[in-house]
């Protein structure tokens, strides 16, 4: 009997563009604005985490990046925090690119 190769599952990757966010003002007109320098810089400033430290890098370098499942977590985390000074209707509109 052949054995078989176990399945390597490759983890759920979830492409996000923080360089083109999109929000809405009081009056329902859109806005959009790039937030990948700021929340990479942040990320990178606080953070004690080697992991994160890499995730604030290519926020800041790509804009549009790819996410696992656990970083887009870490990152939802990170924006609800203490840490985060992001207005509330910037973090709004992060959380929503997030999923």
């Amino acid at each position: 009997m052949a054995a078989k190769k176990a399945e390597v599952k490759k983890p759920l990757l979830i492409k996000v563009n923080f360089s083109e966010v999109k929000t809405e003002d009081l009056t329902g007109k859109e806005m959009k604005f790039d937030a990948s320098k700021d929340l990479g810089n942040m990320l990178y400033r606080t953070t004690a985490d080697l992991g994160d430290l890499d995730l604030a890098q290519r926020i800041y370098k790509g804009g549009v990046i790819e996410l696992s499942v656990p970083e887009r977590d870490k990152l939802k985390s990170f924006i609800g925090g203490q840490n985060c000074n992001f207005l509330a209707i910037v973090k709004k509109a992060i959380l929503g690119v997030l999923g």
